[in-house]
């Protein structure tokens, strides 16, 4: 693979959907995906761990929304049964957070879920219900934050700080993007105004939040190229750019049209770029991310310390890799239902423990975690 990376000053990485964008020094990464290598797993991970998640009557998952791994518990959203299930990192059981209904502290919706730093609270998302926060189990309603008047509905969030909340709205016409103060009942700051279309009827748009916490940075992944920016100073700040060169991927060239013309539009035209990053995790040392090319699954590992980038299928071992979160310990990967997660490996190349769990696992199971444990 041929890398350049580029460091560039003055640079604006922007589009005619992009607003309040900073120009500054950022990392750009000039990939040849012609010119692809798989590397080896064990260059990076020591093992594999598979984790099934308990299936019982009352830990059943019906769909996978989001999903967090915080304080050695995985939190699972199930956004068909509109609750979250909790399991400790062996897998076991441990409760669910329900609180479905229409009184007090409780939602008709959950869209997302988030352990704010700040607070130490749990804050849930109602989209057009509001903020609702709880204690750290998810237990005692503390107080609901209403959301702004001209936001319809709210998707995605995040706190910036204790008093002041980025939230994204798909729906919203203009930007979809406001800073918001919770105290104040104020918007502060609106940026980014993507098409709606491209929200509802394509697939080039976040499946999961579009924000991750790094180093204590706020950071957003733009899903239709891959972009990574930080928020700072109610603007984005580039930090990451991917230049895949002819298979760069510009949604100016889109239109509205409805979901079925983008459902022929991706196998066919969209299958000849880089795009749909929908995965993608970072800690201190990696930055990866998942897309689509040529109708496949691509992996993207960024390593920071060399300032190399390395774009691959899957690993010469037959292990695929995709980042549903990044912690300093591994990555981790909790698919829809049991057999799409353990599609991503390859069988005969686990040890012998790891098989055994491997085989065990029925299609009727819960889904389960796969972690790439790093070296």
């Amino acid at each position: 693979m041929r890398i350049i990376i580029v460091i560039i000053g003055g640079m604006l990485l922007m589009t005619s959907c992009n607003q309040q964008i900073i120009n500054r020094d950022s990392t750009v990464c000039k990939i040849d995906l012609k010119k692809t290598i798989s590397p080896s797993f064990y260059d990076y991970f020591s093992r594999v761990e598979i984790i099934p998640l308990e299936t019982s009557e009352n830990s059943l998952i019906k769909y996978v929304g989001e999903r967090i791994y915080h304080d050695s518990k995985y939190y699972i959203l199930d956004t068909s049964q509109k609750k979250i299930l909790v399991f400790d990192e062996n897998g076991n059981f441990l409760y669910d957070i329900n609180k479905h209904g229409n009184g007090p502290g409780e939602y008709t919706e959950l869209y997302s879920f988030y352990f704010n730093p700040f607070t130490g609270d749990l804050d849930l998302l109602s989209p057009m219900g509001g903020i609702l926060r709880y204690d750290s189990l998810g237990q005692n309603f503390k107080e609901k934050i209403p959301l702004p008047l001209t936001v319809p509905a709210v998707h995605q969030f995040i706190a910036l700080d204790k008093d002041t909340y980025l939230l994204f709205s798909d729906s919203r016409e203009g930007n979809k993007m406001v800073v918001y103060d919770i105290v104040q009942r104020k918007i502060i700051s609106e940026l980014y105004d993507l098409p709606k279309f491209i929200l509802f009827n394509t697939f080039y748009h976040h499946t999961y939040s579009p924000f991750y916490v790094c180093d204590g940075e706020v950071h957003f992944v733009q899903s239709y190229n891959g972009d990574v920016f930080t928020f700072e100073r109610n603007s984005l700040i580039p930090k990451y750019h991917w230049d895949f060169g002819e298979q760069n991927f510009e949604i100016s060239d889109l239109k509205d049209e409805p979901m079925e013309y983008y459902f022929k539009y991706a196998r066919t035209v969209g299958a000849k770029y880089a795009n749909i990053f929908v995965s993608y995790g970072e800690n201190s040392r990696y930055y990866i991310t998942d897309f689509a090319f040529d109708n496949k699954y691509w992996t993207l590992i960024y390593d920071k310390q060399s300032k190399e980038p390395v774009v691959f299928n899957a690993f010469k071992e037959g292990h695929e890799c995709i980042p549903s979160f990044v912690d300093e310990s591994g990555v981790y990967f909790i698919g829809a239902d049991p057999n799409y997660g353990l599609n991503i490996l390859n069988a005969e190349e686990l040890d012998a423990d790891t098989r055994k769990v491997f085989d065990s696992i029925k299609d009727d199971d819960n889904p389960v975690v796969i972690k790439y444990v790093f070296k």
